[in-house]
């Protein structure tokens, strides 16, 4: 899973253990620069991945308790490698409308 979603360059870092993944939202990937809170971004991917029919839990403030948004990823146990491409193909749908439509795809 990690390495479908490294191409997804507002994604600063990957985390967790198994399927269960916390991904830190960035505005700039290289200075893991976060977004400012008033953009509330980790809502808007909730919202648009909730339309492409991928479930999530956002969060915001979770670097100081007020800058920094994560993305936590927590599927069913019972899947297949069919699942984890579909879970990746919709949380980059999500990530290209949150960012109308030019997610910042790696080359």
């Amino acid at each position: 899973m990690k390495i479908l979603l490294d191409n997804i360059l507002n994604i600063g870092d990957i985390r967790g253990r198994g399927l269960f993944r916390g991904l830190e939202v960035v505005e700039d990937r290289v200075t893991k620069r976060p977004f400012a809170p008033e953009e509330s971004i980790h809502k808007k991917i909730k919202k648009a991945a909730a339309e492409v029919g991928l479930f999530c839990y956002p969060m915001g403030g979770t670097i100081d308790g007020v800058q920094g948004d994560h993305i936590l990823l927590a599927p069913p146990f019972i899947l297949e490698d069919t699942h984890i491409e579909e879970i990746t193909d919709k949380l980059s749908k999500a990530f290209s409308l949150v960012f109308n439509n030019y997610a910042k795809l790696a080359p």
